[in-house]
């Protein structure tokens, strides 16, 4: 058994509300009990002194966790998959943070897994459309202004063109990596 946690960030007005309409919706559907956090983002950043992408990365984990110790859950399951580990490696990369970056993403930590990670984001749009899997994109995904969607739309595609397996590459990289620093 397992629950739903969804927050609606309200960073995209009524996509954000739209968001959050399917994900009801479809919890619905599959009998899949759903909760639902709504904050202003923006608000929670600017009285924390942190960016809009780090107050969101920190609102999602602390309702995460307060949702799988409400409902006495053994993990949070993260949908990252196997190019969000490689967007991450070249963001720490660029960050000059170099033991981050080649650490890669775990599959596990604490009672944080991630089931999908060595599954491509291609492997699942394929998924979602042959078997007509209804999802939205978030619109922010296509803004050039974060790094991580720089990175996205030109840096991986070139790298992936000339060396087609990177990304399978890498996570057999950062596991001998995540290894040797135990």
């Amino acid at each position: 058994p397992c629950v739903v946690a969804h927050v609606n960030f309200g960073l995209r007005g009524s996509e954000s509300d739209g968001d959050t309409q399917l994900v009801i919706q479809t919890c619905s559907d599959l009998s899949i009990p759903c909760f639902v956090k709504r904050i202003d983002t923006e608000e929670y950043a600017s009285e924390n002194n942190l960016s809009i992408q780090m107050a969101a990365r920190q609102i999602r984990y602390e309702f995460f966790q307060e949702i799988l110790e409400g409902q006495k859950a053994y993990y949070i399951a993260t949908a990252h998959h196997q190019d969000d580990e490689l967007e991450n490696f070249f963001i720490y990369l660029l960050r000059n943070q170099l033991h981050t970056a080649w650490q890669g993403i775990p599959m596990e930590r604490g009672n944080i897994i991630r089931p999908l990670l060595n599954i491509p984001r291609k492997t699942i749009q394929e998924f979602a459309s042959n078997n007509k899997v209804i999802f939205r994109e978030d619109s922010s995904n296509a803004s050039t202004k974060y790094l991580r969607n720089k990175i996205r739309h030109f840096l991986i595609p070139d790298v992936k063109n000339e060396y087609a397996s990177v990304a399978e590459d890498f996570q057999y990289i950062s596991s001998l990596s995540r290894l040797e620093s135990k």
